[in-house]
């Protein structure tokens, strides 16, 4: 399904050297594995969330950088899950988040504990994002790496949502 991606599959200069350019930059990487054929995908071999990162990493060096990007698609599932558009399970799925998936797209058993863990603490942010709760968000202020993994798992997602059918604005 995948092949391995070492470097972004997009090359940054084309696109405006501030925020705006980068973080363009970063969805259009993200829409590379977030068409129809990815929906319901898990990260796995090959591909796995680590991946994604590095994206992150290589496109948008500067963590405060980072953060605004991963908040708006994070704004994007709160006000989809709030208007009723979706609900976290509909996340899950598109993400391939689940033992079935996991199965299906053959996933070993620590990879498939890893799928379907790795994303709670991301799933949990989601309310004191909504709510910007500064007291309930030290992790994705203080934690670069959190912060970078949670942009991934929101970009990704709300890629395969809005592909999926589900009408969010990002």
């Amino acid at each position: 399904m995948y092949a391995v991606l070492q470097h972004p599959p997009v090359d940054v200069r084309d696109f405006d050297d501030d925020i705006y350019g980068r973080a363009d930059a970063l969805r259009r990487a993200v829409d590379t594995v977030s068409g129809p054929r990815f929906v319901g995908v898990p990260f796995g071999p090959g591909f796995g969330l680590a991946t994604v990162v590095r994206w992150t990493c290589a496109i948008v060096p500067d963590p405060l950088e980072l953060r605004p990007i991963g908040a708006r698609a994070a704004d994007a599932l709160i006000a989809g899950i709030q208007s009723g558009a979706m609900r976290l399970e509909t996340f899950d799925r598109v993400l391939g988040i689940g033992e079935a998936p996991a199965r299906a797209h053959g996933l070993s058993s620590a990879e498939s504990i890893a799928n379907m863990s790795a994303p709670m603490p991301v799933k949990e942010l989601l309310p004191a994002m909504s709510q910007r709760a500064l007291h309930r968000m030290d992790k994705w202020l203080a934690d670069e790496e959190f912060a970078r993994k949670a942009t991934a798992y929101y970009l990704v997602g709300t890629a395969r949502l809005v592909t999926a059918g589900v009408p969010l604005t990002f």
